[in-house]
């Protein structure tokens, strides 16, 4: 959707001019920086909550004991 808003900015900035569509796109490269951050942010809160936790002592070279 962003690069739809954009991509109109620029067509209509090219056809009619105004400076409000160039800031329409610096607003909209803005947005998606912070919408980009926010998900890199919200995708290592969660992968840090979800590990899991291993509380096994074996070394994985020693073979396992079977009962």
């Amino acid at each position: 959707m962003t690069l739809a808003v954009i991509v109109y900015a620029l067509f209509t900035f090219q056809s009619s001019g105004g400076d409000q569509y160039i800031t329409l796109v610096f607003h909209s490269l803005i947005l998606l920086s912070i919408i980009i951050g926010a998900n890199i942010v919200q995708y290592k809160t969660i992968l840090y909550r979800t590990r899991t936790i291993t509380t096994c002592n074996k070394l994985s070279d020693q073979p396992a004991v079977e009962k």
